[in-house]
């Protein structure tokens, strides 16, 4: 079995709310945690450039999101696939 954290999930205050964030994946990492996860909490901070941030921060979580709305994206262009027939 696995065992990871949440860690972000309260609302603003966003300077005081990134050192928290780094400080709690740093004592994941010290206590051996596998996961972190992280909400996308609407008109807060953006899930996906809180997991890289968070990513720049341990060798070994797997980080993941809660959920992500992907009209909460604004101007960010999602991956299309493509068929290999299509050439």
């Amino acid at each position: 079995m696995q065992v990871g954290v949440m860690i972000g999930p309260e609302r603003g205050d966003t300077a005081r709310k990134v050192a928290r964030m780094l400080d709690d994946i740093a004592w994941a990492e010290d206590a051996g945690l596998a996961t972190a996860w992280i909400p996308q909490i609407p008109n807060d901070m953006d899930a996906l450039l809180c997991v890289a941030l968070l990513g720049a921060h341990t060798r070994r979580i797997e980080l993941g999101t809660a959920v992500v709305p992907l009209q909460a994206q604004r101007g960010r262009r999602c991956p299309r696939t493509r068929s290999p027939a299509a050439g």
